[in-house]
């Protein structure tokens, strides 16, 4: 366990890939942005970050064929009022951890791509990664972005005309 909002426990390029699902919207904007560049310092070149999040585009465009207020505040997992058990409660008013913070839309989630360093990120679909075997791991839809860590050109020659 570790709070992703606070620099990730790893070395600098050790990690060959990194994979986030639903849980970039859980954070405040500023601490999203700062997780992703920290993710571009952990990544090696090379490296592979793959982010999934609920897609605003997708739930706007929903409630607009349906017209379903409830649903569209489940979908954007709005504060729900119900009352758990006393503990949980007390858990859930001190973090608000399942609450979502923010919501991205695939231009806005490529920027921040960006911002955090990585030159070209992309949108993709459920399953197509590479990320090997990212099957095994991938089970929700939603908005994907995935990018490359740029490899990094250490060893050149200076050739002189």
């Amino acid at each position: 366990m570790h709070d992703v909002r606070r620099p990730l426990p790893f070395r600098d390029g050790s990690a060959e890939a990194i994979y986030s699902a639903h849980l970039l919207e859980h954070l405040h904007f500023e601490d999203a942005q700062r997780l992703l560049a920290d993710c571009y310092r952990v990544l090696t070149g090379g490296g592979i970050l793959r982010v999934v999040v609920p897609d605003l585009a997708q739930i706007i465009e929903r409630y607009r064929v349906d017209h379903d207020a409830t649903r569209l505040n489940v979908d954007l997992a709005m504060h729900d009022k119900r009352q758990p058990a006393l503990l949980r409660r007390l858990y859930h008013a001190a973090t608000q951890y399942h609450d979502h913070k923010w919501v991205y839309d695939a231009p806005l989630l490529l920027e921040c791509f960006r911002r955090a360093g990585f030159r070209q990120p992309v949108e993709r679909v459920l399953y197509d990664s590479d990320i090997p075997d990212i099957r095994v791991v991938e089970q929700r839809e939603g908005l994907c972005v995935e990018a490359r860590r740029e490899r990094q050109c250490t060893n050149f020659t200076m050739i002189a005309p």
